[in-house]
């Protein structure tokens, strides 16, 4: 429901309350308006909770729900280490290189991950190497007789010194390839869920506070002229719309209104980039106020309606006792009223 319809029901409300009271007028001081909670969004709680017992035990539900929310994250962000699935951070790397090299077997690459390759000698490293590049040979006699045709009689006591440079030459290389498998395997980032919420968080804070600004600026250039007063319109007598009734707004509470719809729009996650958002931001301050100051509202109301069928009383009351003012049949019809007609017309016209 927009302001200006809790405003027709504010004013509506006054004006027949006017009417079956008469035109008595009321002096009597309106309550004042405690003073303490200076949050002027407070009222309308009221739209959202029967009664304050309800509020009080959602604020409760509250406090497990945080609770809850904390158990669970503290859950999420164990699960989220990859190592506490596996029984080392070797164990991990090898899974992620068999993973990526699906043909290479599986104690070659604990080899790969856990071997001191420092202290690998030319022959270990050349064997290695062969069965990364060569998956598809498994048998160590296979591997021994190609690596023995490449470079000649690599064992016994008479191994040349052509062999044994051959194989240096060659297991460097083959040593920078396994160093390279191996330093493409890292270990797992943890995932922290709290620290990553916390991030979310101030991100969306800090955009809040950059919303906020806008609005504070929206609020001077454009708000301003908006919000100065609540205007109500009807009817008529002729069927067109008129204003039925003007309430200006106290410069104390525009101040007010500035910081706090300014952080409410910017919470909402809503820019004041055009008009559906600009007349959001306006209904909320018009029923905040609306409910803020309801009694000094209706108090006005009543005074300008009782002020309006007064005067309204006073021009019958005037056609009534001076004919000449009235239409010529009511004229006629006046010029020797009995006291029978007196107390009808003053009856019609709701006088007492």
């Amino acid at each position: 429901m927009s302001w200006e319809d809790e405003a027709k029901k504010v004013f509506e409300s006054a004006r027949k309350g006017t009417e079956q009271d008469g035109v008595k007028q009321n002096n009597d001081e309106q309550p004042p308006v405690e003073k303490g909670d200076q949050d002027i969004w407070t009222p309308v709680i009221g739209e959202h909770f029967k009664s304050p017992d309800e509020f009080k035990a959602h604020m409760d539900s509250y406090g497990k729900l945080k609770e809850e929310y904390e158990l669970m994250a503290g859950m999420i962000q164990q699960a989220q280490d990859p190592l506490n699935y596996f029984s080392s951070p070797e164990a991990y790397k090898r899974e992620q290189l068999l993973k990526a090299r699906k043909d290479i077997p599986v104690d070659v690459a604990s080899k790969i991950v856990t071997s001191d390759l420092s202290n690998l000698s030319p022959l270990e490293t050349l064997k290695l190497n062969f069965r990364i590049e060569h998956p598809e040979i498994t048998k160590d006699s296979d591997i021994e007789e190609l690596l023995k045709e490449k470079y000649g009689d690599y064992e016994g006591e008479e191994v040349t010194s052509l062999t044994k440079n051959k194989m240096l030459i060659d297991s460097k290389s083959a040593m920078k390839n396994i160093e390279q498998l191996r330093s493409e395997l890292k270990e797992p980032e943890k995932f922290d869920i709290k620290s990553m919420l916390e991030g979310k968080q101030n991100e969306y804070l800090n955009q809040a506070k950059e919303r906020e600004g806008k609005w504070k600026d929206a609020y001077e250039k454009v708000l301003m002229d908006k919000i100065k007063e609540i205007v109500i319109t009807d009817k008529d007598e002729n069927g067109k719309e008129a204003v039925s009734f003007r309430y200006k707004l106290d410069d104390e509470f525009l101040q007010a209104a500035k910081e706090d719809v300014s952080r409410l729009m910017a919470f909402k996650g809503v820019n004041p980039d055009n008009e559906e958002a600009i007349k959001s931001a306006v209904d909320e301050i018009q029923v905040a106020y609306l409910f803020k100051n309801l009694g000094k509202i209706i108090k006005a109301a009543q005074s300008e309606v009782e002020a309006k069928t007064i005067e309204r009383m006073k021009r019958e009351e005037q056609g009534m006792l001076n004919p000449t003012a009235t239409k010529p049949e009511d004229a006629k019809a006046w010029k020797n009223p009995s006291a029978t007609d007196i107390i009808q017309r003053s009856s019609k016209l709701g006088l007492k």
